[in-house]
């Protein structure tokens, strides 16, 4: 299966990839590829050879992005019904309104049991607007801080990146939206700028959700090494099973917004869930270099 590729840049041009679903495979345009390979007659041997020279140059330089799909769980269920659609509404939508409708059906044949009967099915989308309501605001995660390992600060290489999960506030070309366990990597730039390039893929969920099409390509998280305020060591709830995690505390200037409003500073927190340990301590150590040099 040919997996399409998508050209990461580090000049700033920061735009979103072609909408294609399934797994994919990123080039780093920090190496360049050797030139193509020739043989003449006679050379099948060495040709065969450079051939796999070459193909173990390119792996070497290809990173696939994660795997996005936790383990299910109440709060993954309720983040799938919230952030994906069918009919130009969310499924959590449907669903509500669906429980709603069998307790008025309920009702009007006049059921055995009557209101006890149907009530059940309005406590119950009572009872998923209320977990939806205040697991929203938090990203459908949890963050459990825990006390530090001993890390020495130290710089990531600029040509380094490491798988990561991420929650939080990501832009692109002029749009922002929140989001949660987004596959992608985590990076430094030279300028000691950090980024997150994260992925929304293109599936289905029960075979007929899917997620709106402007928010299928990549998102990005960017910011300054000045522009941190803390960070923290910790577990991410997300699924069923806890990942070792890194909060990011960082400052985002808000721009002004007509003429009766200033703009302001505000602090964003960005959790990056990695799939080992000594991914989280990188990292770790990639961003209290920074601090150390406040």
């Amino acid at each position: 299966m040919s997996l399409p590729k998508i050209n990461m840049s580090p000049n700033g041009e920061h735009k979103a990839p072609p909408n294609a679903g399934g797994a994919f495979i990123v080039d780093n345009a920090d190496a360049p590829l050797a030139a193509p390979l020739t043989a003449g007659p006679g050379r099948h041997a060495e040709h065969a050879s450079a051939q796999v020279d070459r193909v173990a140059q390119v792996m070497a330089r290809r990173t696939v992005f994660p795997e996005a799909a936790p383990t299910p769980s109440t709060r993954t269920l309720l983040y799938e019904l919230s952030r994906y659609y069918v009919a130009g509404a969310p499924l959590f939508r449907w669903l509500v309104l669906l429980l709603l409708a069998v307790g008025l059906v309920w009702l009007g044949i006049q059921a055995p049991g009557g209101w006890i009967g149907a009530a059940p099915w309005g406590i119950a989308a009572l009872a998923l607007i209320y977990l939806r309501r205040l697991w929203r605001s938090n990203g459908y995660v949890h963050f459990e801080t825990a006390p530090p390992p001993t890390v020495e600060p130290q710089r990531l290489p600029a040509d380094q990146k490491l798988p990561i999960h991420a929650t939080g506030r990501f832009g692109v070309e002029g749009k922002e939206q929140c989001d949660t366990w987004l596959p992608g990597f985590y990076r430094t730039f030279a300028t000691r700028e950090h980024a997150l390039l994260c992925r929304v893929m293109d599936k289905k969920v029960w075979g007929f959700g899917r997620r709106p099409p402007d928010e299928i390509g990549m998102w990005y998280i960017f910011f300054a090494p000045d522009a941190i305020e803390g960070v923290r060591w910790g577990q991410l709830h997300f699924g069923a099973e806890a990942q070792l995690a890194v909060a990011v505390d960082y400052k985002v200037e808000v721009q002004a917004e007509g003429r009766f409003r200033n703009a302001k500073t505000k602090i964003e927190t960005l959790l990056i869930a990695t799939q080992n340990e000594e991914d989280a301590r990188t990292i770790m150590a990639d961003l209290l270099f920074d601090l150390s040099d406040a």
